[in-house]
């Protein structure tokens, strides 16, 4: 593994867990906050890059891996920390009811979760909307692989562009979920990755110079470009700094705590759906003015996620992935 690809991991988690602590705060003092991290749901487009450059990549380093033995690889890898969280979450809902305030218990809409596939509303895990697409990326994958082979990232890129364009020109079916997934924008992303993975594979760099000002470049439009499509407000500046960081002649975040939270980052990426609300609730209990809250805030749920996400990767996430792969391996 790329080792500043480890460390975009880590920060793209703690981006989300970020905009995510900041809009909680939102919530729990309205008129005297905003949420001061809204950009920081980039976080999310980086995780799809990421995706499209490391999934060929990994392929490309396991001659052995069949199509299907990559799509058994995903599945250990995303389903059972997933369920593990929906689980719990649709176990406080049954058990717990009164610390929800609107949710109400729904079979089709868990069943629909459990699947990843789209509907009308959010997964029970509210993040899990971001897996829907992953998961649709890796059948297509999946199907890519078993059809054209595993050195043709060009013919999936193409599929995700015409789609894409298809739903551009039939906008009106985007108010149908699963369409809404095939033509989303945000396979473009994963399409992004795959078209700097084979830049990366011709040995295509750039001077440290370029890379450093793509980088810059892409945080400077992410500010400039707020309120556009997410397309180009978050997947544009992304890309640039994901191409700055990837296509760059040395390791640009080979930072080893980051390295370790990379490692972290799918427990940190699922455990926060408990563990900032549950920061909100304490913090609203507590005497403290608003003003004076948001730095405390920020860093308490922090650490909590990051002590949570630690201890469910190693208790749970480390442990389940390790023996399924014996099994299926």
């Amino acid at each position: 593994m790329i080792k500043s690809i480890q460390s975009l991991r880590a920060i793209a988690a703690i981006s989300v867990v970020l905009f995510h602590c900041g809009a909680k705060l939102a919530e729990i003092s309205p008129g005297a906050h905003y949420n001061p991290f809204h950009l920081f749901d980039s976080g999310v487009d980086l995780f799809y890059l990421i995706s499209g450059f490391v999934i060929p990549l990994s392929i490309k380093s396991n001659s052995s891996n069949s199509a299907w033995r990559f799509l058994i690889h995903r599945f250990i890898r995303i389903v059972p920390l997933y369920w593990f969280t929906t689980s719990l979450f649709i176990g406080l809902l049954l058990f717990s009811p009164h610390i929800f305030q609107t949710y109400k218990f729904d079979f089709w809409h868990s069943l629909y979760s459990y699947l990843f596939l789209p509907q009308l509303r959010r997964p029970v895990i509210s993040i899990g909307w971001t897996l829907v697409y992953l998961m649709y990326f890796y059948v297509v994958f999946t199907i890519t692989l078993a059809i054209v082979g595993k050195s043709k990232v060009n013919w999936l890129i193409f599929v995700f562009v015409c789609s894409y364009l298809i739903g551009l020109y039939f906008p009106y079916y985007k108010r149908y979920p699963a369409f809404e997934l095939i033509t989303s924008e945000l396979l473009l992303e994963f399409g992004m990755g795959l078209f700097i993975y084979s830049l990366y594979q011709k040995n295509i760099r750039i001077n440290f110079t370029v890379a450093a000002g793509m980088i810059v470049s892409g945080i400077f439009l992410c500010y400039l470009l707020q309120g556009m499509p997410r397309l180009y407000s978050y997947g544009m500046p992304m890309t640039l700094i994901f191409c700055g960081v990837v296509l760059s002649p040395k390791e640009l975040l080979n930072v080893t705590l980051l390295q370790y939270m990379g490692n972290l980052s799918y427990s940190l990426y699922l455990v926060q759906v408990f563990t900032v609300p549950a920061c909100g609730t304490l913090t609203k209990k507590l005497s403290i003015d608003p003003v004076g809250l948001s730095i405390p805030f920020i860093i308490f749920s922090l650490f909590v996620t990051v002590i949570a996400g630690m201890v469910l990767y190693i208790l749970i996430e480390r442990p389940a992935t390790n023996y399924l792969r014996k099994c299926f391996y």
